[in-house]
């Protein structure tokens, strides 16, 4: 229920009002319009509410350009990527009763830890073919100066003990990273890149995570998008995490995603994450050498 505080008054969630209508509360048997917040990987960690609204509700979603085609394939319901903009023309033919903002479904559905299924539900077709090695998606640099970009990086010359196991890396870096690709390749590691990362339409970078084994990434969207198509992810998590990882224990949002925290909040502290990982990798590839023998 504290969440809300977060609209109140003077709050980070400034309230969007659509068509006049007034904020759902909760009525069922009617039309609702859902718009989306804060950032992308914020608004597919939200929309795993979406079917629970969907059980007793028909639902508009108002949702970021990026995500229209991943959410109209996932949930069948109609999408107008328009939460980025102040008018939203579709308000005026679209007959619907209530709205509500994504995260705000929480206050319904989220109120203790068993109401968390983590369970996926975003759908998202592979865009590569079977790989005869395990492919592993890797991202290192999350987030943006005010989204605390230098506590959620770490450079990709730290990961040698992850890259050196014989696996298929793909970047998933959605950052401009040539360089930083170039200097471990001359190290002898190799990480393929593909446009789609970087494509306007989150559906393409979908199927590039649907794609693969497994994602090794620090904190960014791709957390959310690996786990809620539930692909297997480690993340390795800053000592002062952001409220969505908590202080300890597991991500209550997907079952699929396994956490690995930095201990202290000092760049050096991120080496025995890393080692950890990647001895981690190394015990999976021979517990499954003989799937990709």
């Amino acid at each position: 229920a504290e969440y809300e505080w977060g609209s109140a008054p003077g709050g980070m969630r400034p309230d969007r009002v659509l068509g006049g209508r007034p904020a759902w509360d909760g009525t069922p048997g009617k039309t609702v319009a859902v718009y989306g917040e804060q950032g992308i990987g914020d608004e597919i960690m939200f929309a795993s509410m979406l079917p629970d609204l969907m059980k007793t509700n028909d639902v508009i979603l108002d949702c970021h350009p990026r995500l229209t085609t991943l959410f109209e394939k996932s949930f069948g319901v109609k999408c107008y990527g328009t939460r980025k903009q102040a008018e939203t023309p579709w308000t005026e033919h679209e007959d619907f009763d209530y709205r509500i903002s994504i995260g705000s479904l929480g206050k319904f559905y989220r109120n203790s830890r068993e109401s968390f299924p983590g369970t996926p539900y975003l759908k998202a077709e592979p865009s590569l073919p079977p790989s005869r090695k395990m492919r592993v998606g890797i991202s290192w640099t999350g987030g943006r100066l005010l989204s605390r970009v230098a506590r959620r990086t770490i450079p990709l010359s730290w990961w040698a003990t992850i890259l050196t196991n014989d696996c298929e890396f793909i970047s998933l870096q959605y950052t401009d990273c040539a360089d930083e690709i170039e200097i471990v390749e001359k190290s002898g590691y190799a990480v393929k890149q593909f446009e789609q990362v970087k494509a306007r339409d989150y559906y393409e970078t979908a199927q590039l995570v649907a794609s693969c084994d497994l994602i090794i990434t620090v904190c960014t969207s791709l957390v959310h998008l690996a786990g809620a198509l539930g692909v297997p992810c480690w993340v390795m998590v800053p000592a002062a995490p952001a409220w969505r990882y908590q202080n300890k224990g597991p991500k209550p949002w997907y079952r699929s995603v396994r956490l690995y925290r930095q201990p202290e909040q000092r760049d050096d502290s991120w080496i025995p994450v890393v080692q950890k990982v990647g001895f981690d990798l190394s015990e999976l590839l021979s517990e499954q050498r003989l799937k990709y023998a």
